[in-house]
């Protein structure tokens, strides 16, 4: 089974904003998040992007709305942190648009 990227990036974000993040053996930056976040960026876009391509039934109607509301989240924590630019200038050639 795959890690949940955004899962990995909340965890990783509850740390960083009570002091506690430490990448290496230097306390992690807000530039330090930003793979993570491209991370899992790609992987919810991804996600979207399958299940637009399938047939809608009720509960993938579902998953794709929670998958959804996922990205929105990331989208806006991302912007929040005054990040946007950076992470979807990667996330854009990890995925190839």
């Amino acid at each position: 089974m795959a890690i949940d990227q955004n899962v990995k990036l909340q965890s990783m974000l509850y740390s960083f904003n009570n002091g506690a993040l430490w990448i290496g053996e230097n306390k992690a930056t807000v530039e330090s998040l930003v793979p993570q976040m491209v991370m899992a960026f790609v992987q919810l876009h991804r996600k979207l992007a399958q299940t637009t391509a399938t047939p809608v039934h009720k509960f993938e109607l579902d998953y794709r709305n929670r998958i959804m509301d996922e990205f929105m989240g990331l989208i806006k924590t991302i912007d929040d942190m005054d990040l946007f630019s950076t992470v979807s200038e990667l996330a854009s050639k990890e995925l190839g648009l």
